[in-house]
């Protein structure tokens, strides 16, 4: 469990020992087994040019994360004033620009989610979906039952977020979790049911050791300023009530009656920036699934230790695999809110038209990375995962069920790599896809999850399918059969090239079938300082396939002759007005 431990200014104490900590479960003292300081880096400054405007096609897990965080914008209780929808894109832009480099956040709204995202760790994504925030407060004359009641709806929709939000993270241990909760707050005003779900997000928030911090947009005075209805400002002041109820309650704080709305949110940073992982195993061996009293305590004066407070065992009976024939301990890595990595993954996904439909069919390579068996010769790994694609909102989309036989030969290397293929069908929309892995081998599960946007291709006159790059030498595959209807080459997830290895991309244009203008393709190659070091421009003869007209595009890319350091390719597609373009980060070691 990750513990805090806090001096009376609210600053991480560091180094403590294991020798520092009691555990007392149920009050009877533990045995501590593991103990690991956490310094979490600091944010770093954005690069300038493409390093900072343009997102990698591919995700890894190895990085792990030091800090989940999870921004909760209630467009169900922020007023629709345009002072206050400010103030909310603001506080949350300055949550995502003190993000460490191994942090991961997910954005969730209490009224619309369609804008949700998922946990990432990329800018331009977190940034995308707070732009989207759009307050759906309602209000109404006294005596109004019908705003009454949405007013009520609204309120407790809001409180069962947070409510869900707590929970969806009380199994995701050995990492810092923080809830920045930017709202108003809720004038419970004497509601059993409101009350009630209040209470429901302190229990779950203290389970899952989670920190609820609360920031208030409306500014010093709340309403008053801009109502003129002290009534308004009451009310405002009552709802923030709730927000100092549930930091007090989790071991966060409550930001408001602030005019500088951002001052805040850099000191919770600060006071989350060090932490301890402690283990321990339980002396109580009973299978009751009775909630267990974890109490925490170290041997200092004058600080604040933050713990989870307890935990529910899970009884003696074994879950039984899913149909599909799926272990247990797979179907949970799967559905973990933030990946993980026991079983390290790199993936890139690229989206191709189906003939004569509507939907895409995605290409996806994923590398998995183990580490060297002393067994010499050649080794058989059997690996089984699942691929599948999540909507915004949480609704499940496709998925696939794979499960692959690797011969992996031993090197001096102290890792094995390999890649996995295989291929979804999705349609237009925004997904995230997620994999999971377990490993027979060396019996660990690992998980990964992928953003992606899927075209159209049927719309506009001119698209460009996803960028693949292949390499060689590669490292073995398995599934490229899979893909083979699909593309005449073989991805590869690897985006950093060595030496010697030969690289090339490939990309597919689509133009509408009435369509009459010459389709000119040119790619270029630009190094860290926005300099343009390679461009090849060709004119391509497409040919009519269905309602679209496609052409295939291949072309060795020249990094042998490039010194070492970071790349974009960018490929561009234009046809009389109209223009379509892809980007792929790389980097020359």
């Amino acid at each position: 469990m990750d513990v805090s431990v806090l001096d009376a200014k609210r600053r991480p104490v560091r180094g403590l020992t294991a020798a520092d900590f009691t555990v007392l479960e149920d009050g009877k003292p533990q045995e501590i087994l593991s103990f690991t300081p956490i310094d979490v880096p600091p944010a770093q400054a954005a690069p300038e040019g493409w390093m900072r405007d343009v997102s990698p096609d591919t995700r890894t897990n190895l990085a792990g994360a030091d800090r989940l965080t999870v921004l909760v914008l209630d467009d169900a209780q922020v007023r629709p004033m345009p002072l206050h929808g400010q103030n909310v894109k603001a506080m949350a832009r300055a949550v995502v620009d003190r993000l460490g480099p191994n942090d991961l956040m997910a954005i969730v709204f209490t009224r619309n989610n369609s804008g949700a995202q998922p946990f990432t760790n990329d800018r331009q994504l977190l940034l995308k979906a707070i732009e989207s925030f759009n307050s759906g407060y309602v209000a109404g004359m006294p005596g109004d039952r019908g705003a009454a009641l949405a007013a009520g709806y609204f309120a407790e929709g809001s409180l069962i977020t947070l409510r869900y939000v707590a929970e969806s993270l009380r199994d995701t241990t050995q990492r810092r979790k923080t809830v920045f909760y930017i709202s108003p707050g809720v004038y419970i005003d004497g509601s059993d049911d409101l009350r009630r779900e209040a209470n429901l997000i302190i229990e779950r928030a203290k389970e899952a050791n989670v920190n609820v911090y609360g920031l208030d947009p409306s500014g010093l005075g709340g309403l008053d300023a801009e109502d003129s209805v002290a009534t308004l400002g009451t009310s405002q002041r009552m709802a923030n009530d709730l927000l100092h109820v549930l930091a007090v309650n989790t071991g966060g704080r409550a930001l408001v009656n602030r005019n500088e709305v951002v001052s805040g949110v850099g000191e919770v940073f600060d006071e989350n920036s060090s932490y301890y992982l402690v283990g321990y195993r339980s002396s109580n061996t009973s299978t009751s699934t009775k909630f267990r009293r974890i109490d925490v305590r170290v041997n200092r004066s004058d600080v604040t230790v933050r713990a989870r407070s307890g935990y529910r065992a899970h009884g003696s009976a074994k879950p039984e695999a899913d149909k599909g024939g799926a272990s247990p301990a797979l179907i949970k890595a799967m559905r973990d809110a933030a990946p993980r990595g026991d079983v390290a993954m790199q993936m890139t996904a690229a989206p191709f038209a189906t003939p004569d439909k509507k939907d895409a069919t995605v290409a996806i390579a994923i590398a998995l990375r183990q580490p060297r068996l002393a067994l010499g010769g050649r080794v058989v790994e059997h690996v089984s995962m699942i691929v599948g694609a999540y909507e915004p909102d949480g609704r499940r989309g496709p998925s696939e069920r794979l499960n692959a036989r690797v011969v992996l030969k031993q090197t001096e290397d102290p890792f094995v790599h390999y890649e996995l293929l295989t291929r979804l069908q999705m349609a237009p929309g925004r997904y995230q896809i997620r994999v999971a892995a377990e490993s027979a081998l060396h019996a660990k599960e690992g998980s990964l999850h992928y953003d992606v946007v899927i075209p159209d291709f049927t719309k506009g006159d001119l698209n460009l399918s996803g960028v693949i790059i292949s390499a060689e030498p590669n490292v073995p595959a398995a599934g490229s059969e899979r893909l083979g209807a699909v593309v005449p080459v073989v991805p590869t997830s690897r985006r950093e090239f060595w030496p010697g290895d030969s690289v090339s991309a490939f990309v597919r244009v689509y133009q509408k079938a009435r369509a009459t203008d010459p389709v000119k393709l040119t790619l270029q190659v630009r190094d860290a300082d926005d300099r343009k070091v390679f461009e090849r421009s060709d004119t391509l003869a497409t040919t009519l396939t269905a309602s679209l007209r496609s052409a295939d595009y291949r072309i060795a890319l020249p990094l042998n002759v490039l010194p070492p350091g970071p790349y974009l390719l960018t490929v561009e597609a234009a046809s009389g007005k109209a223009t379509a373009r892809r980007d792929v980060p790389m980097m020359r070691k």
